[in-house]
């Protein structure tokens, strides 16, 4: 039986930080002993940090470790080829923090009832995300602040809706009368990037140009997207097009109106499930040998699972998320309505032969 079949969902992610563990040894030996300690000191960060590398590394943005061991910074550099180039910062929520603050058991296997609270999760992360606003500003490349946790439950509170909250603040709805539409209020009070200053919304922590949810389960990232609507460096999110980003439709906001959009439509979270990095990366700098594959081994990736975001990658296509991008696209493939009809009844013909 091979190494693979045999491996525990938990050896997936260390597999991943043992992958970047010898990159790192073998290109940035001082990053590599900062990251021994980090291991050491707080594995679920060194978890995240090698995830996440893993992860841009996946996407093809050519990530490379930036923060100066004796001076610190954004933790990557990345350098998208036909792309601007943009720094990521790497932070986590503990497994303790989420269990904690949103009355999720630590252990999934442990037995647990009662009412989620998404809403004390949400003021932990802002407050972890302002203290890294910080640390983002200084640098003339957009700014990517990813937030982690490896919480094997995260994923039902760091899921779509928690990205809008974290975008306008948890709120409730009213009516202005009976029979009146409902529609949903916020304070702004947990937003991250809006609030209320002398009666106008405007924008803060615009150090931070887009923000990642990222949820680190043993064998899957599962990636949400925040943008900000007004950032001192704007992010290209078509260098992350597999991402679905939330973000507000409308800025400046006019007359209290606060609206989001997702740029994909039916938004689900990016899945990428856990892989070791490419021979490429645990070999030196200097050396371009590749390593010869078996058959066995063509045959065992063959078989492994991909999720859509990683199809995508392996075929050099983009996804399509709205329709507007297909309709009409169609245009011109028949001289007129006699030849489409043709066309459609002749499918439908080899439906009834099939």
């Amino acid at each position: 039986m091979s190494d693979q079949a045999t491996l525990s969902g938990a050896d997936h992610l260390d597999r991943v930080v043992e992958a970047h563990a010898q990159f790192l040894c073998n290109n940035y030996r001082q990053h590599h002993k900062k990251f021994q300690n980090l291991s050491r000191s707080d594995p679920e960060a060194a978890k995240a940090e090698a995830a996440i590398f893993a992860l841009l590394k996946k996407l093809r943005l050519n990530p490379e470790p930036n923060d100066n061991p004796g001076t610190g910074g954004p933790d990557f550099i990345c350098r998208p080829e036909d792309r601007e180039p943009f720094v990521v910062e790497v932070t986590s929520l503990s497994e303790d923090t989420v269990a904690k603050q949103s009355n999720l058991p630590k252990d999934i296997e442990d037995q647990w009832a009662g009412r989620i609270y998404p809403e004390n999760l949400m003021k932990a992360l802002r407050t972890k995300i302002s203290n890294k606003a910080g640390r983002m500003s200084n640098h003339n490349f957009a700014r990517v602040l990813v937030v982690t946790t490896t919480h094997q439950m995260s994923e039902l509170v760091l899921d779509r809706q928690g990205a809008e909250d974290l975008l306008t603040s948890t709120g409730g709805f009213q009516r202005s009368k009976s029979g009146a539409p409902v529609t949903r209020t916020t304070d702004l009070k947990d937003s991250i990037f809006i609030r209320e200053e002398d009666g106008q919304i405007a924008a803060c922590r615009k150090s931070i140009s887009a923000i990642l949810l990222v949820c680190i389960s043993y064998t899957k990232c599962h990636v949400f997207g925040i943008l900000h609507p007004e950032p001192a460096q704007p992010f290209d999110i078509s260098t992350l097009a597999e991402v679905p980003f939330v973000r507000i439709s409308q800025w400046p906001i006019v007359d209290g109106n606060i609206n989001t959009e997702w740029v994909i439509d039916e938004p689900y979270a990016m899945v990428f499930s856990h892989r070791s990095l490419q021979c490429n990366q645990t070999e030196s700098s200097d050396q371009n040998i590749q390593k010869a594959e078996t058959p066995l081994a063509e045959v065992e990736r063959f078989w492994q699972e991909r999720t859509l975001a990683e199809l995508t990658l392996e075929q050099g296509v983009r996804p399509i998320h709205r329709l507007e991008e297909v309709l009409g696209k169609g245009e011109g493939l028949w001289k007129d309505a006699e030849e489409f009809e043709s066309f459609v009844h002749g499918i439908h013909q080899r439906r009834k032969e099939d």
